[in-house]
């Protein structure tokens, strides 16, 4: 059956939302929020979307300009992250106690500002904890940069090269100390592979003869959805798996979630993704930064219990919704008002 011819140009491909990314953002938040619930303690494969979006969305970006790159970046990560980073160190001078693994050092601090990744307790972390992703995207945006420096058209190709010769050290080199162990993890493959989703669906969704009408039905497009919550639910259950937790991360949920985005970018183009979602992806930074210390307060009310009763369930809905709030209240003052006037003050946009 032949069905009305949809054109989607290079030049409209540019100017997509990508709403269904979005949406994954906010999903990927919750999944880490849910991570770090004492009765629940899964979810931190939100991680892996997150790197993955990352990967995509600097391509996209950066295809239409490039112009002072690094800086917007800058100005998009260091307010929030500064101010929960020196939030934490005010916090552990005041209430130790509240803290395991984690100390009030001058140091410490310093570092964590710098995004140089150190070990507490044998754990790589900065002072805000969650941190230690913003470590890896701080090094993913340097190496990008640099790619661009080189070639703004081979810019995937050789940031990829980076990533990968930094992976081969950390597999061929027993550097076996921080920040080096943690700079050749293969998690920093998940960049490369959201870069190269970017050049697979733009080609995918930009050729000549792209979909007609019955190419992709909402049907199609809603079975896809429901693949991704199928692929969800297996990155879920892998914790129950003991091969599977054996894995690094890359293979055992970067692989799934590379999937997930796929269908997600694809089921996007016909479904309308719920506007609840797209404004979580939108405070998804906000989430991510904020939710870790209402957590911990909460789990310790709660006696870290691995059985909640319904009052546990009540006072956890409670908690998530106030973190939710103090998100969106973040998200309105910082990653809009002030981005907005560092950006009017710093490069005139």
């Amino acid at each position: 059956m032949n069905g009305r011819r949809v054109t989607v140009t290079k030049q409209t491909f540019l100017n997509q939302r990508f709403e269904s990314v979005q949406s994954l953002r906010g999903i990927a938040a919750l999944f880490v929020l849910a991570q770090h619930i004492c009765f629940i303690g899964r979810g931190a494969f939100g991680v892996d979307l997150f790197f993955l979006i990352s990967g995509f969305i600097m391509m996209y970006t950066t295809e239409k300009e490039t112009e002072h790159f690094l800086l917007k970046r800058l100005i998009r990560i260091i307010p929030l992250y500064y101010l929960m980073t020196i939030i934490s160190y005010i916090t552990l001078l005041i209430f130790p106690q509240l803290f395991e693994q984690t100390t009030a050092s001058p140091v410490y601090l310093i570092k964590s500002l710098l995004f140089i990744p150190f070990s507490m307790g044998g754990v790589t972390q900065p002072l805000l904890r969650v941190g230690w992703t913003v470590n890896y995207e701080m090094l993913f945006y340097l190496l990008f940069f640099a790619a661009m420096k080189i070639s703004k058209r081979y810019r995937a190709l050789i940031c990829s090269g980076m990533l990968g010769l930094l992976v081969l050290i950390g597999q061929w080199v027993p550097v076996g100390m921080e920040p080096f162990s943690f700079w050749t993890d293969s998690i920093l493959l998940e960049f490369a592979a959201g870069m190269a989703l970017f050049y697979a669906f733009r080609f995918w969704s930009t050729r000549e003869e792209y979909h007609t009408e019955d190419d992709l039905l909402p049907e199609a497009s809603v079975m896809l959805l429901l693949v991704c919550a199928v692929l969800f639910a297996c990155e879920w259950c892998s914790y129950d798996s003991s091969f599977l937790c054996s894995l690094p991360q890359a293979v055992r949920w970067g692989i799934p979630s590379t999937l997930i985005l796929w269908l997600m970018l694809v089921a996007g183009i016909r479904v309308k993704m719920p506007k609840f979602l797209v404004r979580l992806g939108d405070m998804s930074f906000s989430i991510y930064l904020i939710h870790y210390y209402p957590m911990r307060l909460l789990n310790k009310l709660l006696n870290n219990t691995k059985q909640p009763d319904l009052r546990a369930i009540l006072i956890t809905c409670a908690a998530v919704l106030i973190t939710l709030a103090v998100s969106w209240l973040c998200y309105r003052l910082i990653e809009k008002k002030l981005t907005v006037w560092l950006k009017e003050k710093l490069i005139g946009q």
